[in-house]
């Protein structure tokens, strides 16, 4: 207790957050029970106990007081279709896979110059189904990982996000693009495509110096994190160039150094490498570096920003300053 109170009196503008795990549901509850005992008698409003309860206990959760929240309930939010399908992020994250199967398409099919709403029906109809059956764990959780790190790089801007139903001033998508991509924007009129409001982005392997590049490091080495915790491990030039796997539709191809069966991938590298992987690439299938460039995945995230963030029923604001109302 002592410990716990120490740790807990930081001042009146700290926040803390005591998460409750360590056992089963009545031990959990009952360490809840003493702790919430002590944040009232130690007088400490700022503190909020979370405690994992995996059945749904009424009675005694309303015995708690507003600063105790109960999560983990798994008859919500494990054995239930709706939690599974429509979750917040993972709906985002199936959204950002169609987008980006959408603009594959449109990108390597440049001598096709009309494209249908039945086309982009078809297409998204193939992304789902992908989604589900021939994405892999480790895919879809790197499409959520991707969602969940565009706050943190819209504060690195000084922006933020917030359900489209709040009072904020959201805004315009000139303004957002002048914030980030000021002297470095996007290139949306060569293929002159719009997919549901969104304009596929032409890009080259001409990549500015700017604030947008920046961001687009960011996101490769954050990418580079989240599959080292995954176990994977850099590949090596040679199997980039030569090693070939059979995929889900029984189709032998280049692996390009992504082989999911021994934790390998061929981008895991730094993002200067990841011009010398496009440039092997090339090489080897008789393409341009542009053909091949992986880098412009890597920008996909702020370029999108606006028009997938507002299509999620959100919109982009100004970022509150600490201590701001």
């Amino acid at each position: 207790y002592p410990q716990l109170k120490g740790l807990l009196s930081g001042g009146e503008e700290s926040i803390n957050y005591v998460i409750i795990s360590y056992g089963s549901d009545l031990e959990n509850i009952d360490m809840a029970k003493k702790l919430n005992a002590k944040r009232k008698e130690w007088g400490l409003n700022n503190t909020y106990i979370f405690v994992r309860s995996r059945r749904e206990y009424k009675e005694i959760e309303q015995s708690f007081d507003e600063k105790c929240f109960f999560f983990g309930n798994e008859k919500q939010s494990v054995y239930n279709f709706n939690a599974i399908v429509n979750d917040k992020f993972n709906k985002m994250a199936a959204m950002r896979n169609e987008v980006y199967d959408i603009e594959y398409e449109v990108t390597h099919n440049e001598d096709k110059v009309n494209y249908t709403e039945e086309d982009f029906l078809n297409i998204k109809k193939q992304s789902s189904v992908s989604w589900y059956l021939h994405k892999t764990q480790t895919d879809r959780l790197s499409s959520i990982y991707c969602c969940l790190s565009l706050r943190c790089k819209l504060h690195m801007l000084g922006l933020d996000y917030c359900s489209s139903d709040s009072a904020e001033k959201g805004l315009t998508e000139s303004e957002y693009f002048n914030i980030y991509a000021k002297d470095d924007m996007p290139n949306t009129s060569f293929y002159n495509v719009t997919i549901d409001g969104k304009a596929i982005v032409k890009y080259t392997t001409d990549y500015k110096q700017s604030k947008r590049k920046n961001l687009a490091m960011c996101e490769h080495y954050r990418w580079n994190s989240f599959m080292i915790s995954q176990g994977f491990v850099p590949a090596s030039i040679n199997s980039i160039l030569s090693e070939k796997i059979v995929n889900k539709k029984g189709v032998e191809k280049y692996s390009n150094g992504k082989n999911i069966s021994i934790r390998t991938h061929g981008n895991l590298t730094t993002f200067e490498g990841l011009k010398q992987f496009s440039k092997l690439i090339a090489q080897r299938d008789g393409k341009s570096e542009a053909e091949k460039d992986v880098i412009k995945y890597d920008y996909q995230l702020l370029d999108d920003a606006y028009w997938f963030i507002t299509k999620t029923g959100n919109k982009i604001i100004y970022k509150k300053s600490y201590g701001s109302k």
